[in-house]
């Protein structure tokens, strides 16, 4: 983790990356620590870029972040990965909007337009 906050942290990005989707559960252990906020948008998208939808309850979470960098790559992670799971958050994510405006700047328009991507919306 120190390394990912080191300036130029790309290698530590992509060594988090190789280590696949075994590590998801320590990444989102460290993602939860608040310590290491400062690193959270690259956590969210090393976890993300494992592809796999073991993410999408993280990245669902993500999205109700604060931080304009987190729920983004939340928002692209949910895109990428796709599926039933990430349509259902996404779906959750506008519901839970409709009911209580966000506290962040994501928008109805934007997870609308991330289900459109996914292929959720005709």
């Amino acid at each position: 983790m120190d390394a990912l906050k080191a300036e130029g942290g790309d290698d530590a990005f992509f060594g988090l990356l190789h280590l696949g989707t075994a590590a998801i559960p320590l990444l989102i252990d460290e993602a939860e620590m608040p310590e290491n906020r400062p690193i959270l948008p690259s956590l969210v998208e090393v976890i993300w870029q494992t592809r796999s939808s073991q993410a999408i309850p993280f990245l669902s979470k993500a999205l109700r972040d604060p931080e304009p960098e987190v729920w983004k790559s939340a928002l692209d992670g949910l895109v990428t990965i796709g599926g039933p799971d990430a349509v259902r958050a996404l779906r959750i994510a506008i519901d839970d909007i409709e009911r209580e405006p966000s506290r962040n700047e994501v928008s109805k328009e934007w997870l609308c337009e991330a289900l459109e991507q996914i292929g959720a919306l005709t």
